[in-house]
């Protein structure tokens, strides 16, 4: 019983990080995946997007997105930018996995 209970206490104190990788193609983008949130590192900026890792991939809420780290004043089209550079470079490692972000009325946004 205490080594079933030693391995329920490990397993619950560890951070449930599923996946890490960094991609040499773009300036600075990490992106780390649990099953509740996605941290992205671009560009010196850190994002945390909340959503559910899926069988196919990681659905993302864009308004469920808070900044871990931002340096200076928000530009014009940077969330985009950041979501954008994510979603591509994620299905460019992962072929079969996709990054999906949702809008508040549940439509994925689409990216060019």
């Amino acid at each position: 019983m205490r080594k079933i209970a030693a391995m329920i206490k490990e397993l619950f104190s560890k951070e449930d990080l599923v996946e890490v990788y960094t991609d040499p193609d773009v300036e600075a983008l990490r992106i780390s995946v649990t099953k509740w949130y996605m941290e992205v590192e671009y560009k010196g900026q850190i994002a945390r997007f909340g959503g559910d890792l899926c069988i196919d991939g990681f659905a993302a809420l864009a308004s469920c997105m808070g900044w871990i780290k931002h340096v200076g004043p928000l530009r014009d089209g940077e969330i985009y930018e950041m979501m954008r550079a994510t979603a591509l470079k994620y299905h460019k490692k992962n072929k079969q996995n996709y990054v999906r972000f949702y809008d508040d009325d549940d439509n994925i946004i689409e990216f060019e």
